[in-house]
């Protein structure tokens, strides 16, 4: 979504502790900040404007490098959770969705693998 500000972005991301879910951060991802100037009945308003995005993730303990290190991927996937987002960015939001999600099949395959491994360790106590 677009964002309006007095100063710009001070990096990427940022993080802030959700104190209504202790344990969670509200991560925002910044890009594309731009400086802007408008005239509106004679008074100029100045600023910065930018595309911001969120997520809730969990403490690692490690956050802000696990997000360092995982940048792009995060980052796409903040973007794939606007409901703000652009019309036009629905197409690609589907298939971000399409390439990074399980089929039914692979999670079907997951679940039969844990199933087999239980039983497995079942049997053997």
């Amino acid at each position: 979504m677009k964002v309006r500000g007095d100063l710009p972005p001070s990096g990427a991301f940022t993080l802030e502790e959700q104190p209504k879910k202790p344990g969670f951060f509200l991560v925002r991802f910044y890009e594309n900040a731009r400086q802007f100037q408008e005239d509106h009945d004679g008074l100029t308003i100045k600023g910065w404007e930018y595309d911001e995005y969120h997520l809730e993730l969990a403490d690692t303990g490690s956050l802000q490098e696990d997000i360092a290190s995982n940048f792009d991927t995060l980052l796409e996937q903040a973007k794939a959770a606007d409901p703000g987002g652009e019309p036009g960015d629905l197409e690609g939001r589907v298939s971000y969705l399409e390439e990074n999600s399980a089929s039914k099949d692979d999670v079907q395959a997951v679940w039969d693998q844990m199933a087999t491994a239980y039983s497995e360790g079942v049997n053997q106590a």
